[in-house]
């Protein structure tokens, strides 16, 4: 029987003080026994660096309520679990305009049938705010979240392509699900300029899937919804609004490309229209878990490989320009499996990325985060 926690850490992270500030967190791998990394977020402003993770532990290892780590950095300005004997899994984070921070996932020990989604708001110290659960069906899981410029909350999730708007306090601004189909899922939400949101994620059924994104109002309604991909399975991941209103996505596809499953990247207009999207990969499976829009009009997708590198499944990060031309990429990793499942752009003009490692250690799965320069090296 296995015990889940959800954790919050948070880092300093003095990433623009000098090369000795750097030079601290390049690479950082934290020894705890199977975790997986989600998100990450590097805020200079205030030299934050933002952790979620997910956490497995037997209960014959772990006391209550407790969950013991031994990071390779000393800065831990504190560190939370969240949860009970159930399971309690986290899969979104983000700062908020309060200092604090919005978390998303589910629990199947709160809440009212089976896994619920479960939404925390915390405190900059990671005290609860307040925390809710939200329930359609008996297996809710919130995949995304995302504050709005009302200083609400947009959540995506499934079962049905489900997409909440929330108030500053949890209450129901309005409440969609789209597809009402068991097997499909919103798995990225992005509030707009327009003051609506756009959702990404795959619908289908019988393990065909294609990828989808609905772009919605300010109430939720519907402007736009469309498909991508065939008939094989594609599956959208991440998708973020870009500077000239269209939009950036990225996920893979097993319909087009060298073969297995491709990493894929689309870049799409106001109105869905495809401006181009292209596959990256090998004959094995390449996927993207994560896609930030760059200063240079390009953007940089995180993911994994499984068709080259050193072995197994490796980090691999693209820098794309503006056309999805690739800039550079590289392969982070070992023998064992290694994915990034995060990246963001610093303030240096580098990138911070986020994921797990099989490879390096104390063993199992540990998290492993990486500061890379313009280029895509790191010391």
């Amino acid at each position: 029987m296995k015990r889940v926690f959800v954790s919050v850490l948070v880092f300093m992270a003095v990433m623009f003080a000098g090369v000795h500030s750097r030079e601290k967190i390049r690479r950082v791998i934290f020894p705890l026994k199977t975790e997986y990394y989600k998100e990450v977020f590097a805020k200079s402003a205030d030299k934050l660096l933002e952790l979620i993770v997910k956490s497995e532990r037997n209960l014959a290892e772990e006391p209550a309520g407790k969950i013991t780590a031994t990071p390779l950095i000393k800065d831990i300005v504190w560190e939370k679990t969240y949860g009970g004997k159930g399971e309690d899994i986290a899969h979104s984070i983000q700062q908020t305009k309060d200092g604090g921070y919005i978390i998303a996932g589910y629990t199947t020990l709160k809440g009212a049938n089976g896994m619920d989604f479960w939404i925390l708001k915390i405190d900059e110290k990671g005290g609860i705010t307040w925390d809710k659960t939200y329930n359609r069906s008996s297996a809710d899981k919130a995949h995304s979240i995302r504050q709005t410029e009302d200083e609400g909350y947009v959540i995506a999730g499934g079962p049905g392509f489900w997409v909440l708007k929330i108030g500053n306090d949890g209450s129901i601004i309005w409440n969609k699900t789209y597809n009402k189909v068991l097997f499909q899922y919103a798995l990225s939400v992005y509030p707009t300029k327009d003051r609506g949101c756009v959702a990404a994620g795959h619908r289908g059924g019988r393990g065909i899937y294609q990828a989808a994104v609905f772009k919605l109002d300010v109430k939720g309604n519907i402007i736009w919804e469309k498909s991508y991909g065939g008939e094989r399975g594609d599956e959208f991941y991440s998708v973020r609004q870009a500077k000239d209103g269209g939009y950036i996505i990225a996920g893979s596809t097993t319909s087009k490309g060298a073969g297995g499953k491709d990493l894929w990247v689309f870049k799409l207009n106001k109105k869905g229209d495809t401006i181009w999207d292209k596959a990256y990969g090998g004959k094995s499976d390449d996927m993207a878990y994560s896609i930030q829009h760059t200063e240079d009009e390009g953007c940089i997708a995180a993911g994994y490989t499984a068709s080259k590198g050193a072995g197994g499944m490796d980090f691999w990060i693209l820098k794309l320009n503006e056309k999805g031309n690739i800039v550079w990429e590289k392969t982070y990793g070992g023998k064992g499996n290694d994915k990034a499942y995060s990246i963001q752009q610093t303030e240096d003009d580098g990138y911070i990325v986020a994921g797990y490692t099989a490879s390096k250690g104390a063993g199992d799965d540990d998290i492993w985060i990486l500061k890379l320069d313009k280029n895509g090296n790191f010391k």
